[in-house]
């Protein structure tokens, strides 16, 4: 989605206060020498998981080591999502064609379940299950919560665009026409203010960040589709994510130089708590661990994993 230039991201990031009562400060930790196909990081950010190079595996952060290998039937699957949710804070779940795979870590490592879902594009975990993005004859949402399996057309069918809520609601966007649908079980709709191709729920501050990449304005949608907040970035949005237990979107832009930088948007009120020196380019993608004290920096070929400190305290 990006184009990407050899980065060496080793130095420490600066991160200061723009405005508001926080900050927060990125510090280089290891790098992962190895392309990716999705890559997740586990609650704490120590650990995390990725496809890799026709297998996947699971990493530390530490030093950056693969310390596993766990193929599943064929080759080219993509990590989409990590727990927490009732399966436990280890969980994995990945795509492989039409076959959608939980991994479940126990103490002898992985145990694998999997279904098959035709027309399946991506997944995501929900407190009591998962719920699918999959294309038959229109797009659907489908959700396997407890005993229940039950699907509902929604409005986009791109899979970069679909965010889950913990309670299984629905944020599908990509339709540039027409806000982000969202869609509570079993199939109420509201249509959000706002349209998007970047749509992420942050569990913390409750709203879904959206965002159309290659723009300036970063929105936060409730869960009746309401605009909570919206504001103009610096420079033009590549990725956002939501930052963990720090409860804010963080905000890859591309200046106008062609450098990055990390920016933290507060999910409460929209207020920038923190800016960034400048990255030499913009990554592929970003990966935030559950508590927000990991940050990951995906590129074409390896991955840099930051360690963050937050100080001050939120409003």
């Amino acid at each position: 989605m990006k184009r990407i230039a050899s980065l060496a991201l080793i130095a420490t990031i600066l991160v200061a206060c723009e405005a508001g009562p926080r900050h927060a400060s990125l510090a280089h930790q290891s790098t992962l020498e190895t392309a990716t196909r999705g890559l997740v990081l586990h609650e704490t950010g120590s650990e995390g998981h990725a496809g890799m190079m026709g297998t996947n595996c699971p990493f530390e952060t530490t030093s950056g080591t693969v310390t596993g290998d766990y193929p599943l039937p064929g080759s080219g699957e993509k990590v989409v999502d990590v727990g927490p949710h009732h399966l436990g804070l280890d969980s994995i779940l990945l795509t492989l064609g039409d076959n959608l795979y939980v991994l479940n870590k126990d103490d002898d490592g992985f145990r694998e379940e999997s279904m098959n879902v035709p027309g399946l594009l991506t997944a995501q975990f929900a407190d009591d299950g998962f719920v699918i993005l999959q294309e038959q004859e229109q797009c659907e949402a489908r959700w396997i919560l407890g005993d229940a399996d039950h699907s509902t057309p929604v409005g986009s069918c791109d899979p970069d665009a679909f965010a889950v809520s913990p309670v299984g609601v629905v944020y599908a966007g990509g339709d540039l026409e027409v806000g982000v649908d969202v869609t509570h079980y079993p199939g109420t709709h509201f249509e959000a203010e706002v349209p998007g191709n970047i749509v992420v729920y942050d569990r913390v501050s409750r709203v879904a960040y959206v965002a159309i990449e290659g723009e300036s304005t970063l929105s936060a949608i409730e869960s009746d589709g309401s605009l909570r907040w919206s504001i103009t970035v610096p420079g033009i949005v590549r990725e956002v994510e939501a930052g963990g237990d720090i409860g804010a979107a963080v905000v890859m832009a591309e200046l106008e130089s062609g450098a990055g930088m990390v920016m933290y948007f507060d999910g409460r009120t929209g207020e920038r708590i923190a800016g960034s020196e400048t990255t030499p380019s913009v990554p592929l993608g970003m990966a935030v661990s559950g508590d927000g004290s990991k940050v990951a920096m995906i590129l074409e070929d390896q991955t840099h994993f930051y360690s963050v400190s937050v100080t001050g305290r939120a409003p």
